[in-house]
């Protein structure tokens, strides 16, 4: 816990683990090796593709289903669903098309996310699950991003994944 407590991820992974070898059941010890883990994108594996690249938890599994890649965390509970395209339309327009009409709308609206030229939210309703999906854009691309279901404990990792994604 000192590691973490100081910003020394490394380490604290590397004591983390030695205690998981000691007790590999222990609660307090898989929940302070996932959390630091959730909490420090510099752990994370990276993911590259023809566009570029992102970095993951490296517990999550990661499947490739057709053309986009899905994140399935380790626990199951959640899921993040990423696509790369090249834009070759106006935003608005591109906007549109994008829209689920089987789902309801809860919101949406342009914000401000660094590294990116625009980018665009939209929180949907299907069923009794709530998605939030992202469209980041930079320079003639989009990142597309739905995550589900729409917690607050899943909010370190999209905003890791955001942070870490890099456009070629």
């Amino acid at each position: 816990m000192v590691f973490k407590e100081q910003g020394r991820a490394k380490e604290a992974l590397e004591a983390f683990s030695e205690a998981l070898k000691l007790d590999g059941r222990s609660r307090l010890a898989i929940n302070n090796y996932r959390d630091l883990i959730i909490h420090s994108p510099s752990l994370w594996k990276v993911q590259k593709t023809d566009f570029g690249s992102f970095a993951y938890p490296q517990m999550w599994q990661i499947v490739n289903q057709d053309g986009r890649i899905v994140l399935i965390s380790d626990d199951r509970r959640f899921q993040i669903e990423i696509e790369f395209e090249v834009l070759s339309e106006p935003i608005g327009q591109y906007l549109a098309r994008q829209a689920d009409s089987s789902l309801g709308l809860i919101s949406e609206e342009y914000t401000k996310i660094a590294g990116f030229d625009r980018a665009y939210v939209r929180v949907w309703k299907d069923r009794e699950i709530h998605k939030v999906q992202f469209f980041l854009f930079v320079r003639g691309k989009v990142v597309l991003i739905l995550a589900y279901p729409s917690e607050s404990s899943l909010k370190p990792v999209i905003d890791g994944i955001i942070s870490t994604i890099e456009i070629k």
